[in-house]
């Protein structure tokens, strides 16, 4: 019998042994690998296997208690690991806390504690991001946080890039949106192209590609204006009509049309010297609102022609008086 015993008590202090190194070299691999990596971090069933039965043998044999009692907590403690660590290989946050506090009972090593609770945090960010991107309209800002902790926290999940997508396309519509409110050109067509690397929604994007349409025509209309190439005016009006430009602004190109093709009568007439012909121009310069410096020059022009006219007329008089009056007044008017 105590021969029996003795081998019993060296079949378990071997398999403590073994046991003892298994437990050593998964602590050490687990402390070296990062979250999802593909290390192989359970411990052999084999050695478990080995060292349950040796306990349970030399228990049969009364080996010492305090051998015994070392194999079966070093046993559970491998059992614990196992469990914890198929735990955080799955997606199932109440099965890994359930082996964690298991696991806090029996005393693990820290670092198989610190590995399970970063993953039951990285599981928290995937059940939050899954939460959010199951919403219709989620709100951007609660997105941007998970996003955030998640990737901190080193999680791979398809739902992170799924996440990161959605975030990306909730900022290009709120950019295009908020660009939509503004009158520069430039603001708005880099937000639709940013949208179209965004993947926002082709409607909004086609909102937005109607309104830069009209800023442009609206903006060259404005420029357009400014000049005075009749032909050029008439093209862009023909644009602003097409984009929706309102009325009154295309009412002012078309009054600026009007005005300049009245000055270009208006100078015709005044290079024609028929007093009356610039007249009946200045009247319908004036109507269309032809500019205050031009009909001012135009009569200066006009009382410069009249004024030689009259001296023309009294150059021929005989009565020197009457040739000396109007000689005077005359050159006064001039």
């Amino acid at each position: 019998a105590k021969r029996v015993q003795a081998v019993a008590e060296i079949r378990l202090e071997r398999a403590l042994e073994v046991a003892e190194k298994e437990y050593r070299k998964v602590a050490q691999s687990t402390e070296q690998a990062n979250l999802g990596a593909l290390h192989d971090l359970l411990p052999n069933e084999g050695v478990m296997e080995t060292l349950k039965i040796a306990a349970e043998e030399a228990e049969m044999e009364k080996v010492k208690q305090q051998l015994v009692d070392q194999a079966k907590t070093l046993y559970s403690s491998l059992e614990s690991v196992r469990n914890l660590e198929l735990a955080n290989r799955g997606a199932d946050i109440q099965g890994l806390n359930e082996a964690l506090t298991v696991a806090l009972d029996r005393e693990i090593t820290q670092v198989f504690v610190e590995r399970a609770t970063r993953r039951r945090e990285q599981l928290r960010c995937i059940d939050d991001l899954h939460r959010l991107l199951s919403q219709e309209d989620p709100d951007m800002q609660e997105l941007e946080d998970a996003v955030a902790s998640a990737t901190q926290r080193g999680v791979t999940d398809d739902v992170l890039a799924a996440g990161t997508t959605k975030l990306e396309k909730m900022r290009g519509c709120e950019s295009l949106e908020t660009a939509l409110m503004s009158t520069s050109v430039d603001v708005l067509e880099k937000a639709i192209d940013d949208a179209r690397t965004m993947k926002v929604d082709r409607s909004l994007i086609e909102d937005a590609q109607r309104r830069l349409v009209f800023l442009r025509a609206q903006e060259e209309l404005t420029e357009v204006m400014r000049g005075d190439n009749v032909e050029d005016i008439l093209a862009c009006i023909e644009n602003a009509t097409t984009a929706s430009v309102p009325p009154d602004e295309i009412n002012r190109a078309w009054r600026r049309v009007k005005q300049i093709e009245a000055g270009s009568r208006l100078l015709k007439a005044l290079e024609s010297k028929d007093v009356e012909a610039v007249e009946a121009e200045m009247r319908e310069a004036e109507k269309v609102g032809l500019s205050r410096n031009m009909l001012e020059d135009a009569e200066l022009i006009v009382q410069q022609i009249k004024a030689i006219e009259m001296l023309k007329g009294v150059c021929g008089e005989t009565d020197k008086k009457v040739s000396l009056a109007a000689v005077e007044e005359a050159v006064e008017f001039a």
